[in-house]
């Protein structure tokens, strides 16, 4: 099960902060294909910055972790615009954090 927390973003409403978790996960989903795949995308994605220094993916990585990371982190700014869709300058200071559970 994908779980999203909002970090920050005091001035939210709670009914404005499930909205935005809420459109944040269905446009990881809809990114992936589904719940399943946002977790694999997630897993290759830090698996990528498990390979470099700070865990930043350089432009000039292998291939298969720039792409990695180049997909997950498309689909994260995304999310993230999509969250926040209704009130586009609320976001300054917000964070997603994002966790699987069985």
């Amino acid at each position: 099960m994908l779980i999203a927390r909002l970090i920050g973003c005091p001035w939210l409403k709670p009914d404005e902060r499930e909205a935005a978790l809420e459109r944040f996960c269905s446009a990881l989903e809809e990114a992936f294909g589904g719940e399943a795949n946002v977790a694999v995308a997630q897993d290759a994605w830090l698996r990528a910055c498990a390979n470099y220094p700070g865990g930043v993916v350089p432009s000039e990585a292998d291939p298969e972790d720039r792409a990695a990371a180049d997909q997950w982190e498309s689909a994260l700014d995304d999310a993230k615009v999509a969250a926040f869709s209704p009130w586009p300058r609320l976001d300054q200071g917000c964070a997603f954090e994002i966790e699987f559970v069985a």
